[in-house]
């Protein structure tokens, strides 16, 4: 588990290779100046989002990200938020 709190717009990048069935949960604290985050894959592997929907990251402040990855070229990333 990994904690940050954002003090400008960060892109979190995924490693060219990662292993399957690995699982991160990470706590975000984007300040109450809602800083923007975003997430890449250097392999140019795909990022799926519920609903296939990137949240807006800077409608709230605090963000926890449940990121599951399934093979070598998809990742799945289930955001939660509050307290806007």
């Amino acid at each position: 588990m990994t904690s940050t709190a954002l003090v400008g717009t960060v892109t979190w990048t995924f490693p060219q290779t990662v292993e399957p069935g690995k699982v991160v949960t990470m706590f975000v604290d984007a300040s109450s100046s809602g800083h923007d985050q975003a997430f890449s894959w250097t392999n140019g592997g795909t990022i799926r989002y519920p609903a296939d929907t990137e949240p807006d990251w800077t409608l709230a402040r605090y963000w926890m990200h449940q990121i599951t990855v399934w093979n070598s070229s998809e990742i799945s990333i289930v955001s939660t938020s509050w307290a806007s």
